[in-house]
């Protein structure tokens, strides 16, 4: 049976259990999809990423992002624990304050802030911003216009009609950055698959 590394990570906080959790496979390039996807279920985190090696020349690392019911081309806080996790077990070193993450949605610049106080390497507080993929629409979903407010115990407005987005935008791994953006794009309804 072969071992894989594995990290849980506290993305978007500097004190453990107060940021959102993501599972980290490292040196995943043994791993079948179909057992990707059965890890992220057992993980039964929101997602579960696999570090793998890049298929292109530019990224420092590939990553596949996999919920628990299925694979995500980009999600925000995976990419920034996931970014993390690869420096902290030293296998990418940024170049330039930064480095280039592929995943499903195209390559990421990701720019890598470390807080020289704490020196360097693992342990070391840090904050990693990602340049997010452009959101695309995925489609109006019938029947959402009666089903959400019977959930949320309220009237929403009626237009622009209920949409999904592919990703919802993040930028910082720091949470009050993140707590400001989110409700910036709260507007944003997401189907989550089961």
């Amino acid at each position: 049976m072969t071992t894989y590394r594995f990290k849980q990570v506290d993305a978007f906080t500097s004190r453990p259990f107060f940021g959102n959790p993501v599972a980290v496979v490292l040196g995943a390039d043994g791993l079948e999809t179909e057992e990707m996807q059965r890890i992220a279920a057992w993980t039964n985190l929101s997602e579960t990423t696999f570090v793998l090696e890049p298929t292109v020349a530019q990224p420092a690392y590939r990553l596949r992002i996999f919920s628990p019911g299925h694979e995500l081309p980009f999600a925000g806080h995976p990419t920034i624990g996931s970014c993390h996790a690869v420096l902290e077990a030293e296998i990418v070193t940024p170049r330039d304050g930064g480095l280039v993450q592929e995943c499903g949605a195209g390559n990421l610049p990701l720019r890598i802030d470390s807080n020289p106080s704490n020196g360097s390497g693992p342990g070391e507080e840090r904050r990693i911003y990602v340049e997010a993929p452009e959101a695309k629409f995925m489609g109006e979903f019938d029947g959402l216009g009666q089903t959400l407010p019977a959930a949320l115990g309220r009237q929403i407005a009626t237009s622009p009609a209920p949409t999904a987005s592919g990703t919802v935008p993040t930028g910082s791994s720091s949470g009050s950055t993140m707590k400001r953006m989110w409700r910036r794009s709260n507007r944003t309804c997401r189907q989550w698959q089961s």
